[in-house]
């Protein structure tokens, strides 16, 4: 039992240093395109985590119908080869594809603050990225 209390005192801080990559990657992406940097902002961070448990929850993957920006991604658990770090990973496939909503969401100019969240169940991984405005 001890273990686990321990466990569960230390996830937090591998989460938040999981979730510091992904907004350092973003933050590299914004500053080439001369933004300010994106912030955490930690009611941000319980929006964004309780959409992706609610994904988890309904097994649906699909934009939450609250009028922030949102980007999600799922990871399917059959792959054998996991990200070590599944908000990183998810940052990337954001960004890959210029002109896409999910990349419009990271250089968002109007924009100023970032919230993660990451849920799973027995298939996926669910990621989410919540943001103060929707990009324009």
């Amino acid at each position: 039992m001890k273990k686990f209390i321990l466990i569960l005192l230390f996830l937090p801080i591998f989460t938040n240093a999981q979730y510091i990559d992904a907004l350092n990657f973003q933050n590299n992406i914004r500053s080439y395109y001369n933004l300010n940097p994106y912030t955490i902002n930690n009611d941000l961070n319980r929006q964004a985590q309780a959409w992706a448990n609610q994904m988890a929850i309904t097994d649906e993957f699909e934009l939450s119908p609250d009028s922030l920006g949102e980007t999600i991604y799922y990871f399917t658990k059959r792959n054998s080869i996991r990200p070590n770090n599944m908000f990183l990973d998810a940052t990337i496939n954001w960004v890959i594809d210029a002109g896409e909503a999910s990349f419009n969401q990271t250089i968002c100019a109007d924009c100023s603050s970032v919230g993660y969240g990451m849920a799973e169940n027995l298939e996926y991984v669910y990621i989410v990225a919540k943001y103060d405005k929707i990009y324009n």
